[in-house]
């Protein structure tokens, strides 16, 4: 598999895989084995071939940030693409779409995506720590109607839960960028609404829900202000007696120690 951390390496693989399907089926269907869609869900169907089809654009903006190169050598493959894309439709033989990707084309997204995976590389998330990420996420839906928890507050966590499991659903076509961005709009919530942490860690759910954030700070790697994020032991929030309600109230937490461990990085919010 070509590397996953840029949208030409992602839509190879997806290009690649769709190369071994096989070609008298309807585009539809192959969409639908390859995007991990059920093949009765047209809204979802739409929605993630959409992304597919918005990774062109993505390789030609990240080629516009690099300099001294000669981008319409390396993106001399791309208007083939998007003319591929703008003829798609769900109806039409599987073969009449992805023959159109030939040897050039095929060489063109391996040309840019070894380049971008050298220049421009997303991180990407451990196959272990998305998979374990993805149990607690699915366990959670799975009890979310849970009576232990205020109806509003439970919407709230419930709808973060939704979005965390389309953004690992869609991990293979968008990459981390939406489940790092997921996990900082729940910690914005926390700093503008307190009592939303406040209040959910009193019940198992929240609890559960504050511990599986955790497994998501794993996922994309970061720290939040004073908190420390680190590959070996993660705790974003604690449970049972502990404690951090004045991180959200403007308090400072110091470390004990001056340095920390390479593995730990720090963003302050």
């Amino acid at each position: 598999m070509t590397e996953t951390n840029n949208p030409a390496g992602r839509l190879l693989n997806i290009i690649n895989a769709g190369k071994k399907a096989p070609g008298d089926k309807q585009a539809a269907e192959i969409w639908a084995e390859l995007l991990t869609v059920p093949i009765s869900d047209n809204s979802l169907l739409l929605r993630r071939v959409g992304y597919v089809m918005a990774l062109p654009s993505q390789i030609r903006e990240q080629f516009e940030e690099l300099n001294n190169l000669d981008k319409k050598i390396y993106l001399k493959w791309l208007p083939s693409v998007e003319a591929s894309f703008s003829i798609l439709n769900f109806q039409m033989p599987w073969k009449q779409f992805i023959e159109r990707f030939d040897g050039s084309v095929i060489y063109g997204m391996e040309i840019c995506s070894d380049l971008l995976s050298r220049e421009r590389p997303e991180k990407v998330a451990e196959e272990d720590l998305l998979s374990e990420l993805k149990n607690a996420v699915d366990e959670l839906i799975s009890k979310s109607n849970s009576e232990e928890i205020e109806i509003d507050l439970r919407k709230i966590l419930y709808g973060h839960l939704l979005r965390i499991k389309l953004a690992i659903e869609e991990y293979q076509i968008r990459g981390i960028v939406p489940l790092e961005e997921e996990f900082h709009a729940v910690l914005g919530e926390v700093v503008l609404n307190p009592d939303i942490y406040k209040e959910s860690k009193r019940s198992g759910f929240g609890r559960k829900f504050w511990d599986t954030m955790g497994k998501l700070a794993l996922v994309v790697t970061v720290t939040v202000g004073a908190i420390q994020i680190g590959h070996e032991t993660i705790s974003l929030l604690p449970t049972g007696e502990d404690s951090i309600d004045g991180a959200f109230e403007g308090e400072v937490i110091e470390n004990e120690t001056p340095e920390q461990d390479q593995d730990d990085t720090a963003i302050q919010v």
